[in-house]
Parts: structure tokens; C-alpha cells; sequence
């Protein structure tokens, strides 16, 4: 534990599979809190490894973030909406921040865009504009396809702080997107002429 004091040993222990072996150790109701240490030898080596016991704190307020599905037109900014609201629905007021950018998959290699950080203040909710021009990777492929990351961080006027994070806006160069169903994914052959329907 935090002091130095040897909690619990095992000993001789036997892997279920693979390597592996899965051992539990429920805490007290009230235990140290600090950082512990759980010690590992095997084959005269030991490795270490520590975790962290605190007191669990209730969010001061929650956090969401409402970012569109889809950015349909690269040259195109759309909107995102930040809500601050503490537990009995006082809306939260202070600052805040958002940082965004783009990831995804252009046709050879992963790609990773710009970084754009945007400030403002507060009341309750925000709109923020999300301009994926500003954030697509140099020389990006027409093949592009990825995600709009967003992390948004609230700071309120006693201090307290909440960071929310999403990524689940689509964005892509072309403005098709091809699915292949189970029964055609076997059959398709890349740069071989194929037959589809439009759906």
C-alpha cells in the first residue's frame, strides 16, 4: 500500500492459458488512499506496476457535446453545440475551449490533420463552427475518409473543470461511399470490372 506495507501474496501461481493469470484483490471500505504497487517475479525478473486509490467525487456539472454526423462539404463549416448544465439544471458559466482535428485513412497511410483551438465564453451551452478545410492533412488523397475529433473542455467561474471528447463525425473527400454486402465481398478483385447496385 501507500505506506510500504505487503497487502497480500500469491505464490506458485499456474497460468489458465496463454501465459496468463488472473488474480483478484478486493479493497476495504476504507482504504489508503495514495499510490499502490503490485509487484510481479517471473523467471528472476521482477516488474512493477502502480495505480492510484483516491476518494470518488461527483462531477460538479456534466458536459455534452452535439457535433453533426457528417461533414458533407469539406469547403463547407458546420455547427457544434457544447451544453454545461450542473445536476439540478443551474446552466454553468465560464469558459470554454474546444480543440479539434481531423484523422483518417487516405490511400496509402494514415493521415492526421491540423490542430485548431477555439476560446470562448459560456452560459449554459455554445455553438462553435467546425471547418474541416482548416483541419485536413497537407495534400490529402480523394480516397480520404476519417473523423472529425473534437475535445471539449469547460472551465467554470468556481473552478471546477469537465472535458468531454467525440469523434464520431464522419468526413470524407468524395461524397460517394460504396459498401460491398456479404455476398459480393468475396468476388471483388481491386482494378477488375465489377457490377453494383445503387442504393
Amino acid at each position: 500500500d501507500p505506506r510500504g506495507s505487503r497487502i497480500i501474496q500469491w505464490t506458485d501461481l499456474s497460468p489458465v492459458c496463454c501465459g496468463i493469470v488472473n488474480m483478484s484483490f478486493p479493497l476495504s471500505d476504507q482504504p489508503v488512499f495514495g499510490e499502490w504497487l503490485i509487484f510481479a517475479e517471473t523467471q528472476g525478473h521482477i516488474f512493477n506496476k502502480s495505480f492510484s486509490v483516491q476518494k470518488y467525487v461527483l462531477p460538479k456539472f456534466e458536459l455534452r457535446l452535439t457535433p453533426p454526423p457528417y461533414i458533407w462539404d469539406i469547403n463547407v463549416c458546420e455547427k457544434g453545440k457544447v451544453n454545461a448544465r450542473y445536476t439540478f439544471e443551474k446552466p454553468v458559466s465560464g469558459m470554454l475551449t474546444i480543440n479539434m482535428t481531423v484523422t483518417g485513412v487516405g490511400y496509402y497511410r494514415h493521415e492526421i490533420g491540423h490542430q485548431v483551438l477555439k476560446t470562448m465564453e459560456i452560459y449554459g451551452s455554445g455553438m462553435f463552427d467546425i471547418c474541416a478545410k482548416d483541419m485536413m492533412p497537407v495534400d490529402f488523397s480523394e480516397h480520404f475518409r476519417g473523423t472529425v475529433n473534437i475535445w471539449a473542455t469547460v472551465t467554470a467561474v468556481d473552478g471546477s473543470k469537465q472535458v468531454t471528447f467525440d469523434d464520431t463525425t464522419l468526413v470524407q473527400k468524395q461524397l460517394i461511399d460504396i459498401k460491398y454486402s456479404k455476398d459480393t465481398r468475396k468476388q471483388f478483385k481491386p482494378g477488375l470490372p465489377y457490377q453494383g447496385k445503387v442504393s
